[in-house]
């Protein structure tokens, strides 16, 4: 009941914001992990946990980047979060990184989306 309300949201929640995405089964596989060694930033980055409606808001408020963008106008934190999820019926893996970027790719592309400070109002615990 739970999955099927949450697919119900993120579908009309998608045709509300996009009319063209359908994001389903969206998991989790990892939370907190870091890029880091050092002790200290690995205990920071337990603490970056996301939900599946996070998730989803973020892929619907976010917007496309690129990697030259990227580099030169964001932080690329330490701390993520992996998983996999469906966008369009398309099986991606993605990686959200604190600070609102986050990284997809499928067997056949890849794309970097960003959070703007608008997103970042909008889904808490990213930015």
């Amino acid at each position: 009941m739970k999955k099927f309300f949450f697919l119900l949201f993120a579908s009309l929640y998608s045709v509300h914001c996009f009319s063209d995405v359908l994001i389903t089964d969206i998991n989790i596989l990892t939370q907190g992990n870091s890029i880091e060694e050092s002790v200290e930033v690995i205990e920071m980055c337990k603490s970056f946990h996301l939900t599946k409606e996070q998730v989803a808001d973020y892929v619907l408020e976010s917007r496309l980047s690129n990697e030259r963008e990227v580099h030169d106008d964001y932080y690329i934190f330490p701390c993520n979060s992996t998983g996999t999820m469906k966008i369009n019926g398309e099986l991606f893996s993605w990686i959200i990184r604190a600070g609102g970027v986050g990284n997809f790719e499928s067997k056949d592309r890849r794309f970097v989306r960003v959070c703007d400070e608008a997103c970042c109002k909008k889904v808490k615990g990213i930015c």
